[in-house]
């Protein structure tokens, strides 16, 4: 049997059968207009999943905007093929714009249940009391209008799953954004949440002719030559702790200072500092333009970074998490390093 056809004889017994997704219909059905976003610092699983449900609403007839707070990183316009994606540019004339104009449309969160992390889009469901709902596959405390399911490593897979329920057939353009979403958001089929429903979907997404090994390339692989250069900065100034296990960098407004970055400068450089022998934990602490800084945090096995960025009022998975935090550059990184050897201290009192 080609793959092809065991493709099709797998998916003719597959039954979607998650609990959000009779509610996600609903929510569909009662409404004619949508707006779609993701949150800040999108990444390619929002990306991902707000465009391909785009298509699908297109699909029932439905009215639909993409109004993101952002331009989608210049590594992942590929994900916007058709350009759908719309951003506010200037939060007061442009906000207003948009205000003026959405006045009779529900939202549609995608990959985010934290209305914090909507930045300005938070802003338009308060002024216009918006009927919404949150598609997710994050933890977080259970709410009506909060539909997740935990057990998806990515939100894509619900979207992938959402076609399948509500029979609406995929074309090789959906089938592309949502691989991007898939691979990226399950550590390319590495992270723990990786099911055989996650390899039956991305089973499927290939037979419609996606070069796999392209695809890792422009998720993982699609840095600027001076992103080395970066790497060598950082890597001068990074911390590594033998005892606990855990390396820690930081990226501060001048790291990239005459270097050709694009606007992804640290997409993943936590993701490299994780990959080596007997460390449990990495940690990037990255001081942005305006000053605010961000840390994104990757760990291997049952050590949940999850716990330690809640800690600071981030978030995430148990592998993979992140937060901002509003303290000075000094104080907020002695934070961070106290929190990581804090957890790790407990994790090895437990296993005694």
């Amino acid at each position: 049997m080609n793959n092809r056809k065991l493709a099709k004889s797998l998916l003719q017994k597959y039954r979607p059968s998650s609990s959000i997704l009779p509610k996600i219909k609903t929510f569909i059905e009662k409404n004619k207009r949508f707006i779609l976003t993701t949150h800040i610092g999108a990444d390619p699983d929002g990306l991902s999943s707000e465009v391909a449900l785009y298509y699908l609403l297109k699909k029932l007839k439905k009215e639909v905007i993409i109004l993101n707070c952002e331009k989608p990183p210049e590594l992942l316009t590929f994900i916007d093929f058709e350009n759908k994606i719309n951003f506010i540019k200037d939060h007061y004339k442009d906000y207003n714009r948009w205000r003026a104009k959405l006045n009779d449309y529900a939202l549609i969160v995608l990959d985010c249940s934290e209305l914090k992390r909507l930045d300005c889009i938070s802003n338009l469901i308060r002024d216009l009391n918006i009927n919404w709902i949150s598609i997710d596959h994050h933890l977080t405390p259970v709410k009506k209008n909060l539909f997740i399911d935990t057990s998806y490593p990515a939100t894509t897979e619900i979207i992938w799953d959402l076609f399948h329920y509500m029979k609406i057939p995929l074309n090789k353009n959906i089938a592309n954004i949502l691989y991007a979403g898939l691979i990226a958001d399950s550590g390319n089929f590495r992270y723990n949440k990786t099911s055989f429903r996650t390899h039956l979907a991305a089973g499927e997404l290939l037979e419609f002719g996606i070069d796999s090994d392209l695809m890792y390339k422009k998720i993982f692989e699609a840095h600027p030559p001076d992103r080395l250069v970066l790497l060598k900065r950082l890597l001068k100034k990074m911390t590594l702790n033998k005892e606990f296990g855990y390396v820690f960098a930081e990226y501060k407004k001048n790291a990239g200072k005459n270097l050709d970055l694009g606007d992804s400068a640290t997409d993943g450089i936590v993701n490299t500092l994780l990959a080596v022998r007997d460390i449990k934990i990495a940690a990037l602490i990255t001081e942005t333009i305006e000053g605010e800084l961000k840390c994104s945090l990757r760990s291997i096995g049952d050590v949940n970074v999850a716990k330690i960025a809640e800690n600071f009022g981030g978030g995430g998975h148990k592998n993979a998490a992140g937060c901002r935090i509003q303290e000075p550059y000094k104080k907020a990184k002695k934070k961070i390093v106290a929190g990581i050897e804090n957890y790790l201290k407990g994790v090895e009192a437990e296993q005694k």
